[in-house]
């Protein structure tokens, strides 16, 4: 890049090692809450993110009213990606993202006490098996963005933002009840079921 001089990738020969840099343009903070200046003489506008990430997903559960018991049985993650660079990786992402969001939604409690963590250890602050492992169908989204590597956009773990409202949702959906207070135990979802019913 530096002579402009070129070689065919034939002369090179048999082996040879490509390497190739990619360098991101300068982009704006995200917005900090200030008011615009838009329309200001110093207002300049800046270029904006290219790493953000779009992530919807619809989750199907079973409830057992019996125990307040919920089965994640299949959820369904759509990723907006730009580019998919490597396919294996991306959906390693999403699975392990989704069980994040299991455990945020309906099991996971880190508690402190006083400034002292009293939720020591990954059993007690349980975090899901293999075994609630539900089914994953990703679905990626490919519309490459101009500024990202290769068109990609981030991705990172953000499967994990929508997890636990899609969960909910379902829940809603399945038996009528809104949880707000996470992790939506099976004690809370007996005692708003069983409120409801009284209400009802």
């Amino acid at each position: 890049p530096d002579t402009g001089a070129s070689v065919a990738l034939g002369e090179i020969g048999d082996r040879f090692v490509f390497e190739k840099r990619y360098t991101t343009k300068p982009t704006s903070p995200f917005p900090d809450g200030s008011p615009s200046k838009y329309g200001e003489p110093s207002f300049v506008s800046q270029h904006s993110q290219w790493c953000y990430a779009y992530c919807t997903q619809v989750a199907v559960v079973e409830v057992d009213v019996s125990t307040g018991k919920v089965d994640v049985l299949t959820v369904i993650s759509a990723n907006d990606l730009g580019k998919v660079l490597n396919r294996q990786a991306v959906e390693g992402q999403i699975h392990g993202s989704i069980s994040q969001g299991m455990g945020y939604a309906l099991s996971e409690k880190f508690e402190v006490i006083d400034g002292i963590n009293t939720t020591t250890t990954l059993n007690q602050l349980r975090m899901p098996l293999a075994d609630q492992t539900p089914e994953v169908i990703p679905v990626l989204v490919e519309v490459p963005h101009p500024d990202g590597p290769q068109g990609a956009k981030g991705f990172a773990e953000g499967p994990s933002l929508p997890t636990a409202p899609a969960i909910l949702n379902a829940v809603y959906d399945a038996v009528g009840i809104r949880i707000k207070d996470l992790p939506a135990e099976k004690k809370k979802i007996l005692d708003t079921l069983k409120s409801k019913s009284v209400q009802d």
